[in-house]
């Protein structure tokens, strides 16, 4: 936060900068709030200089992206208290009382311009305020609707568990923090490779913490005592008995749910047409979270058929049908990952005469193609000599 005379040299310069030609006035930006009065002044800068054209043709301009920002920033700083909803709306307003109102991408940018620089809580639509926080007191209701996004508040007598629980998981599934797999809420968890992940379940003393990080602010209604009377907010901890009360709320059921992680884009099948799934979260195939940051490119069939083919070149198969199932071992992944055919996953056996002829460089061409690691299991039964047997050295394992 800068201080006073900061933030009053800073509205002096926005003043002069809207006084400038447009060309300059579009290549500066401002990040920092000020109070009401300068707002005021930086309005009334927009409107000497639409007042005041250079031209004939410029008496139609629609307002810059800073012209509309300007105007929020005075709406922010006559009610400091308003939601994005509600500084949205006003700005749209504004927009279309204007002779030449903006397009509609100029004035969202400005409205996202607004509500990130300024912090505006996000707020909740009124019908979505009403589901959430129904069984509130009345006293703390206008301090709830003006959270933060990074505020959580905590369940007490004041504010229902499922309204805090509603409001948490809400929270949590618009970050992607958290998931629902097999009715239990995971959560992702870096293993020892950074660009690896994994899915953990999520314990109430881990649920705990979670809380308290990413910079979250984790609330309580209080009641206020002495010569001040009524509801607040204030700094609180989670308990782990109320964490257990979050996690085994119906609410959990807010939370995204999430089948499968994959290093690499999966084919699925979307209002009757194969499409390829992205980077990220994606609710198809009841939740793939992609974490390669590239999407596939696109590769005409021919040439993607010599390619798959070219990777079985060099190994010498018993018959063309054996060259068919290793080609099959390619494939046979991306079908199951995209649920293009029902049944459990695809097994591969790799059979030789001789030691030394690619068996495992086999199954590691085809991990490479999807990106992943492979994970070997044995199955511990026999004698001397069989997996049963422990080495000598467990570093041998």
């Amino acid at each position: 936060m800068m201080s006073a005379s900061n933030g009053t040299n800073r509205g002096k310069d926005l003043v002069e900068f809207l006084e400038a030609p447009t060309e300059e006035a579009e290549e500066r930006s401002h990040t920092t709030p000020w109070k009401s009065d300068q707002g005021a002044a930086l309005a009334e800068a927009v409107k000497r200089r639409s007042a005041q054209p250079d031209s004939p043709e410029a008496v139609a301009q629609a307002p810059t992206v800073n012209e509309l920002v300007c105007f929020g920033a005075k709406l922010i700083g006559d009610h400091p208290r308003m939601t994005a909803p509600h500084v949205r709306a006003r700005i749209h307003e504004h927009n279309q009382q204007q002779q030449s109102p903006a397009d509609n991408d100029t004035v969202e940018a400005a409205c996202d311009r607004v509500c990130k620089e300024y912090s505006v809580p996000l707020g909740l639509a009124e019908g979505e305020a009403a589901g959430v926080w129904a069984g509130c007191d009345a006293a703390i209701l206008p301090e709830l609707l003006a959270l933060r996004p990074n505020e959580i508040v905590l369940p007490n007598d004041y504010a229902p568990y499922n309204c805090a629980a509603a409001h948490m998981m809400k929270h949590f599934a618009a970050e992607r923090a958290m998931f629902m797999r097999a009715n239990a809420v995971v959560q992702l968890i870096a293993t020892k490779d950074p660009k690896d992940f994994t899915l953990q379940h999520v314990t109430p003393e881990g649920f705990c913490t979670r809380l308290d990080g990413h910079g979250r602010r984790v609330k309580g209604v209080v009641s206020l005592r002495g010569h001040k009377v009524g509801l607040a907010l204030k700094p609180k901890r989670c308990s782990v008995d109320i964490a257990k009360k979050m996690l085994a709320s119906e609410e959990v059921q807010l939370l995204p749910p999430i089948e499968m992680i994959t290093h690499c884009s999966v084919l699925v099948e979307h209002d009757g047409t194969l499409r390829a799934l992205g980077p990220g979260y994606n609710e198809q195939g009841g939740g793939i979270l992609v974490l390669d940051n590239a999407n596939p490119a696109d590769v005409p069939l021919d040439k993607a058929v010599r390619a798959i083919l070219d990777l079985t070149k060099e190994f010498k198969f018993a018959t063309p049908a054996d060259q068919s199932r290793a080609v099959a071992s390619f494939i046979g992944p991306a079908i199951r990952m995209g649920q293009l055919l029902p049944g459990h996953a695809l097994v591969s056996v790799v059979e030789a005469d001789a030691s030394q002829t690619g068996k495992s460089f086999l199954q590691a061409l085809v991990r490479a193609v999807y990106n992943e690691r492979g994970s070997d299991i044995a199955k511990r039964t026999g004698g001397v000599g069989s997996f049963a047997q422990e080495p000598a050295n467990p570093n041998d394992q």
